[in-house]
């Protein structure tokens, strides 16, 4: 069945073929149910992404049908349509956890526009539940935690391994800062002319020395953050669920020119309604900065003209924000980041690519992941990456995307 397919419940024949009509007309095909059991059939028959639902049901009321597909995985995106403008009632119609409502009579272009928010929903629970099902068996095979409590083991006994050491070798001689930094006071030292007890030294040399020099200050002071981070006690203050939305929002709008060099789209979760009074505490400032670098990360290392789509949600004891994308090959052609590689990432210096990103105004020292490390553990909270492959959209042979979450534990 085609993915814009949608189901229509509702015991109305004539209003049902209008919205159908109106479906049509848009591009989307849709099937009619005339009772809240025979919507419930087709949905276990067809697993519908979307569904229109009218509220007055026989047989089945449309409340109860509500209640039945919301314990399916993904639950299908689910519309209630209704003639009653009653604020009230339609913030009761809501708290069902249904995405939206329509009221009658529908205007068609109107209707597209809800729709097509219906189907992007549809799409990020989906991508959501993949993730949650490869994590789990991740944490079966690999017993995660015992490997955290060992990387933290052997970090407060032996702090600089053999890892850190290539990382540092590989970081310090490559790429621009320190790396170019070295060369091209290799190459002044060597070009300088002597002129009347002075040396003289090419303007475009200079130029590029002292503009090394500002990236290695940068990655300097990237380490005094981190220290500064850990050495201090960080101020926090309460935000909800909906306050932390809408702070990713505005750090997307703030990173949006830095999408637009490979032409990348974002996609924000929806806010939903249950959630919104969650809350966690965060300090601004850092939580902020953390946040940009997993979009700037997430921009540097996507495939040209794909989504990359981040999460909100809830996570356990956890509010976790989750980024996804299809990622670029690395420097031995994979995509995505080896198993033994997850942790790896978040060690200082550690790069998996020696490619530099310029234009991104990003510090490519491999230590952009350690801040937001640093940043979720102050916060009591926790970062991971791992590698998802989607099976389930159009593409049967499966479509690789990166993920990392960021974690913040929920406050009562």
């Amino acid at each position: 069945m085609s993915s814009h397919n949608i189901l229509i419940a509702d015991v109305d024949h004539k209003s049902a073929n209008t919205l159908k009509d109106a479906l049509a007309s848009k591009g989307y095909h849709a099937d009619i149910a005339e009772t809240g059991a025979a919507a419930l059939e087709l949905y276990e028959k067809y697993k519908y992404p979307v569904i229109i639902a009218d509220l007055d049901l026989p047989i089945m009321s449309g409340q109860e049908l509500i209640q039945r597909l919301s314990g399916i995985t993904p639950v299908p995106v689910i519309l209630i349509q209704t003639t009653n403008y009653d604020p009230e009632k339609i913030i009761e119609i809501m708290k069902l956890g249904v995405y939206d409502y329509i009221i009658k009579p529908v205007n068609a272009d109107y209707l597209a526009g809800k729709i097509h928010n219906a189907f992007e929903s549809f799409e990020n629970r989906r991508l959501k539940a993949v993730s949650d099902k490869e994590r789990i068996v991740r944490l079966e095979s690999q017993l995660d935690w015992y490997n955290w409590q060992e990387r933290l083991k052997n970090r407060a006994t032996k702090k600089l391994d053999k890892n850190l050491f290539h990382s540092l070798k590989t970081s310090f001689s490559q790429g621009a800062g320190f790396g170019a930094l070295l060369t091209i006071i290799d190459i002044v030292v060597s070009s300088a002319k002597a002129v009347d007890g002075t040396y003289v030294v090419e303007r475009d040399i200079f130029d590029l020395m002292t503009e090394n020099l500002k990236m290695a200050e940068k990655a300097l002071q990237s380490f005094e953050t981190i220290d500064k981070l850990n050495s201090n006690a960080l101020p926090v203050e309460k935000k909800t669920f909906s306050q932390l939305h809408e702070l990713l929002r505005s750090i997307a709008e703030t990173t949006a020119p830095f999408a637009a060099l490979k032409n990348h789209s974002i996609r924000i979760s929806d806010l939903q309604p249950e959630m919104a009074g969650l809350a966690a505490e965060i300090n601004i400032e850092y939580f902020t900065a953390a946040i940009t670098e997993l979009f700037m990360n997430a921009y540097k290392f996507s495939e040209p003209h794909t989504d990359i789509i981040i999460i909100l949600d809830r996570m356990g004891d956890f509010i976790e924000i989750a980024f996804f994308n299809i990622p670029i090959p690395d420097d031995e052609g994979n995509k995505g980041i080896p198993m033994e590689y997850e942790n790896l990432i978040f060690e200082p210096f550690f790069r998996m690519t020696k490619k530099i990103y310029e234009e991104y105004k990003t510090l490519d020292f491999g230590i952009g992941l350690t801040l937001v490390e640093n940043v979720a553990a102050k916060h009591k909270g926790k970062v991971s990456a791992s590698t998802v492959t989607d099976y389930t959209g159009r593409d049967k042979t499966g479509v690789k995307r990166v993920s990392i979450s960021f974690e913040l534990p929920i406050i009562s």
